[in-house]
């Protein structure tokens, strides 16, 4: 007797407690409809020599891609990829995207830092009504109806045993939804692969459906 697989991506920030509070918000509607989403991430420069095989484009700026499509519930329809020069993966990478519902996103991770302390990841999304913004485990501030509102942080958030908890639910009770499927991340890898392409071949890119 055959038995069915199951198969959880391992989106961790989609169990992120402060990056669900900005989606709330955002389905909420109190921010209006969406019409910007901008992120970043940044690293120090050990990655580049850690992940010398390894693009950005899939290491780092992939978990944005996952954000702003969860964020914008919506596929994408073009890519256009800039990187700085620099030693190998030494460099800035950035994508801007348009979905197919027309939202622009800018999307940006950079390997180009002393180690130490680095800014903080940061997302913002923007739209008709208002914004709001997450900056990682510093501060989530609304800005609608001419106020703006500090919603502070969340403390003791553990994404990745939330992520494994949820898994072991799915697989236990089939009947759970789970939080993203796997078109969701084909989808994701595709626009990834459609940034590194873009990079190549120094232009805007359109994503076939």
């Amino acid at each position: 007797m055959l038995s069915t697989g199951f198969v959880l991506p391992g989106h961790v920030l989609r169990f992120s407690k402060e990056h669900q509070r900005l989606v709330d918000i955002v389905r909420s509607g109190r921010v209006g409809d969406v019409i910007y989403v901008n992120s970043r991430r940044y690293r120090d420069d050990s990655h580049a020599s850690r992940y010398a095989d390894a693009d950005p484009v899939f290491t780092t700026l992939v978990h944005d891609i996952d954000l702003a499509q969860w964020i914008t519930r919506s596929n994408f329809r073009s890519v256009r990829a800039h990187r700085s020069r620099g030693a190998g993966f030494r460099s800035m990478t950035t994508a801007s995207a348009i979905t197919e519902t027309g939202i622009a996103c800018e999307l940006r991770t950079a390997w180009t830092f002393s180690e130490g302390e680095l800014p903080r990841d940061r997302l913002e999304v923007v739209g008709s009504r208002g914004s709001v913004e997450l900056t990682v485990g510093e501060a989530l501030v609304l800005h609608c109806e001419g106020r703006r509102t500090d919603l502070g942080t969340t403390d003791g958030d553990d994404p990745l045993r939330r992520e494994q908890e949820h898994f072991l639910e799915c697989v236990r009770y089939r009947s759970r939804k789970p939080a993203l499927d796997l078109q969701q991340a084909i989808s994701g890898l595709e626009i990834a692969e459609a940034a590194i392409e873009s990079l190549r071949l120094g232009q805007e890119l359109a994503l076939s459906r």
